[in-house]
Parts: structure tokens; C-alpha cells; sequence
């Protein structure tokens, strides 16, 4: 139920002296605000953070990394039953890093109990949207997840340089492939890719170019240069002739020096 005015206000009161506390980089007024047991879960894959000596360790961690600057709460619903009172959050947050600032959107939400007469934070849970899943999408396609992927493996392209530097990267999926396996099914859907799968593969290795990564009916393929014929710049109607119309591949091309 929705927070009456009192309980409103004294929780939003809580969020403001931590992110204060926070932007001022001082752990110990953020840990004022904290229950003794409370729960974090962060946006690194490391960051379960439990108690109040965790808790500082981390935000130790985050103060020497980066300078916070901003930290704005744009929307926010503040629940409340009893002593007990959730919040949900979408925020805009700016760090210094060396001279570059960085601004982020995040998500937030909090649960908060009422001791005495006073509100602590007993959990709290910070995500960021997913960049690898595109607006409208509900999940990451195969293009975006490979992308996702290599920018965490960050893969040697050098031995596939041009002398120049240049490497010219190839993302290609099948156009529509989410509603193709809802029509064929299972079976048929994997026929259909161990066909394109197979044909890539023919094209990547005539073109002499070199598979990055592949996830699904996604590949990374790298070229030494644009000027040389690549799978789909030569070969679209290869790439198209095994499959069932309409699963027709479609690529994104760019080409960047790489040091």
C-alpha cells in the first residue's frame, strides 16, 4: 500500500542522507543509515554484499576507482505496512574517472524497517539496464549478446590486422528469427540454423576471414580490410539459398584501425 505522508517523508529523508553521505564520499554516514544485517546486492557480478563492514569495504572500493558527482532519484513509489517500507527507484548517477565523467542510469530499490524511531535500510538492490538488449526487446538478441560478450573477452585482433591497422568487423544474425522458431518449431528452427550455421562458416572460410564469436544464429566475423570481399558484400544469395524464405540474413559492417 502506498506510504502515508509521515512515512514518505522520513523514508525519503533516509535515501537523501545516504546519497549525501555517499556523494561525499564518507562511509561512515552511509553506514549510519544501514541496518547491522542488511543485504546488497550490486551491479558487478561480484557485489553480494552482506553486513556493515562488507558494506564499507565496498564503498571503499568504489571511492578509490571513481570520484561520485551526482546522484539524482527521477522517480520513485514508497510503500509501507506496519514498520516496514519498500521503495522502487529509476536514478541518473555521474562518476569522475581520472578527467572523464560518466553518467549512468540505474535502478534502485530498497527495503526499509522502523526501529524505534528510526528508518534503516535492511536491503538494498542497484542494476543498470542491460546494453545489450535493445529497446522493444525483451530479451538480448543474438547480435547484441555476441557484442556483449566480446566486450568482456575482448578477443586479440591484431594477428587479423591489415598492415595499416585496419580491421573491418561483420555482425550478421537471421532477420526475424524469433518469430521464424515460433512458426516452424523446435525441429525444423534448428534444421534451419545448422543450415545458415554451416553456410557462414563455407563463406567465412572462402572470403578468408575469421570467426569471432557465434551465439545462436549470430556470428562476429573479422576482416583485414573493407575492400575485401566479405560474406555478405559477395554472397548474400548464398548466405540465403539453404534457408526458407523469408529467414534471410542481416548484417551490420564496420570497419576501425586497431592499436
Amino acid at each position: 500500500m502506498k506510504a502515508d505522508p509521515k512515512t514518505e517523508a522520513a523514508v525519503l529523508a533516509v535515501i537523501d542522507r545516504f546519497i549525501k553521505a555517499y556523494i561525499r564520499r564518507d562511509p561512515d554516514a552511509c553506514l549510519a543509515v544501514f541496518s547491522p544485517q542488511v543485504v546488497t546486492f550490486g551491479t558487478g557480478a561480484d557485489e553480494k554484499i552482506i553486513g556493515l563492514k562488507e558494506h564499507r569495504a565496498q564503498w571503499e572500493r568504489d571511492f578509490s576507482q571513481a570520484e561520485p558527482t551526482v546522484w539524482d532519484v527521477i522517480w520513485q513509489s514508497i510503500s509501507a505496512r506496519d514498520s516496514v517500507a519498500w521503495v522502487a527507484a529509476e536514478c541518473r548517477s555521474s562518476w569522475l574517472i581520472g578527467d572523464t565523467h560518466y553518467t549512468m542510469p540505474a535502478r534502485w530499490t530498497l527495503v526499509l524497517e522502523r526501529r524505534g524511531d528510526q528508518w534503516l535500510i535492511v536491503q538494498n538492490h542497484a542494476s543498470v539496464p542491460a546494453r545489450e538488449q535493445a529497446p522493444g526487446q525483451s530479451y538480448p538478441t543474438p547480435m547484441e549478446a555476441i557484442a556483449s560478450a566480446v566486450r568482456e573477452e575482448r578477443p586479440d585482433l591484431r594477428p587479423r590486422a591489415a598492415p595499416d591497422g585496419t580491421v573491418t568487423m561483420l555482425f550478421t544474425d537471421i532477420e526475424n528469427s524469433t518469430n521464424l522458431t515460433e512458426r516452424l518449431g523446435d525441429t525444423q528452427w534448428l534444421d534451419v540454423l545448422r543450415a545458415h550455421n554451416s553456410v557462414v562458416r563455407e563463406q567465412v572460410k572462402e572470403h578468408r576471414c575469421f570467426e569471432v564469436k557465434s551465439q545462436g544464429d549470430g556470428f562476429m566475423i573479422a576482416s583485414q580490410s573493407a575492400r575485401r570481399r566479405t560474406p555478405t558484400t559477395s554472397s548474400a544469395s548464398t548466405l540465403s539459398s539453404p534457408l526458407a524464405s523469408p529467414a534471410r540474413p542481416e548484417a551490420a559492417r564496420s570497419s576501425s584501425p586497431r592499436c
